[in-house]
């Protein structure tokens, strides 16, 4: 075999390689969307979030937080657990998102709270994510929408290509 054949061989193997790499994360992304449908016909997530919602929160970039009025974790978009790596699905829902963070009570500057409390976004500049060792911005929205209430946290990383 020459030296020719023997890279396009190599470079053929590292393009399929890629394509088994990209159809794995394909696969994967459909089955959490299926997931996200189940839950939501189920009653289990959906909280009155339309499907049209859900599935933007779920495809943006940074990590996504729904959270009801006392800053439960309702859900989380798969970059929330990609980014957060030691947090799993079961660590996360259902839990303060304040406790994520080790801590007993609210945030002083909880951008969730504001939001809340004035149904305006809430924003934070340099909230110190200890899971990450950096800081990150934080956007609160209230949402209000009939018997729908919480906020979503959108986090800005470092990571996120802000």
């Amino acid at each position: 075999m020459s030296n020719s054949e023997h890279l396009a061989l190599l470079k053929t193997k590292e393009m399929l390689e890629a394509k088994v790499v990209s159809l794995q994360e394909d696969i994967a992304a459909t089955q959490k969307y299926r997931d996200v449908l189940a839950q939501m016909s189920s009653g289990k997530v959906s909280h009155g979030l339309s499907l049209a919602f859900m599935s933007i929160l779920e495809n943006i970039h940074d990590p996504v937080l729904f959270l009801d009025p006392d800053l439960q974790i309702v859900w989380a978009n798969t970059r929330f657990h990609t980014l957060f790596r030691e947090k799993t699905e079961d660590e996360v829902i259902g839990k303060y998102c304040y406790e994520l963070e080790g801590r007993d009570s609210p945030c002083e500057s909880c951008p969730s709270l504001y939001a809340q409390k004035h149904n305006k976004i809430g924003y934070l500049e340099n909230f110190n994510v200890h899971m990450l060792h950096s800081e990150c911005k934080v956007w609160a929205i209230p949402i209000r929408n009939g018997s729908l209430k919480g906020t979503i946290e959108v986090f800005c990383t470092p990571d996120s290509g802000e």
